[in-house]
């Protein structure tokens, strides 16, 4: 009996670690993709286009120009980067639809690097965390639909959506666009990891390092 039960013990603590390590990743990973929307999508395409960064905020910590706590509005917005000098309403919709495409085409990437992996390991599963920052896309274009942005809260301003139509593309290509593609690389890197082998164990002692051979 003991042992029976020291057993379901360490089956539940390892599962609780299994748990807390994919919610600690994909939250880790989610930060990282809000900051890159911010940062790389707006605020990059923002300078490309001859305007100039005025702040940068990512779950209500402002990081540029200064870093200070303004405070979350928890359930309105996840970042913002604020821009200025932008000459014409063409470049105003770029930068606005910079900040998803650039977290779609870090998902592109990653799924085409992900489904040449031979063998599981750390660098299979980061690619795989960002293989889904299409999510990003996909929840901006909810609220074309009534919803908000995480379904029943968040933000209700359909960004990349606005921009693209803005920009001349009709509303139902850039929702076939970023469904269709979402559901192609959410296939792709399910099946890819499912069918990948383990990396190989470590070996425990230097003996099994050297083919069996030990200097004595």
């Amino acid at each position: 009996m003991p042992r029976a039960v020291g057993h379901k013990a360490r089956f539940f603590l390892g599962a609780s670690l299994r748990v807390f390590a994919v919610a600690a990743a994909l939250t880790l990973s989610g930060i990282i993709g809000i900051l890159w929307h911010e940062v790389v999508g707006h605020g990059l395409t923002c300078i490309l286009c001859g305007g100039t960064i005025t702040f940068v905020e990512v779950l209500g910590l402002r990081v540029y120009p200064d870093v200070t706590w303004i405070g979350w509005p928890f359930g309105f917005h996840f970042g913002m980067c604020g821009n200025d000098g932008l000459m014409d309403f063409t470049s105003d919709a770029v930068v606005r639809l910079g900040g998803s495409l650039s977290t779609w085409l870090v998902a592109v990437f990653a799924t085409v690097m992900l489904l040449r992996r031979r063998k599981r390991g750390i660098l299979t599963w980061g690619l795989a965390l960002l293989s889904i920052w299409w999510l990003d896309a996909v929840l901006y274009t909810l609220p074309v639909w009534g919803l908000r942005k995480l379904v029943f809260w968040g933000s209700n301003y359909a960004e990349p959506y606005l921009a693209a139509t803005d920009l001349g593309c009709p509303g139902w290509l850039f929702q076939v666009i970023v469904f269709g593609s979402a559901f192609v690389m959410l296939f792709c890197s399910i099946v890819k990891l499912a069918t990948l082998k383990r990396m190989p164990a470590v070996p425990r002692n230097s003996a099994e390092q050297h083919d069996g051979f030990t200097d004595d």
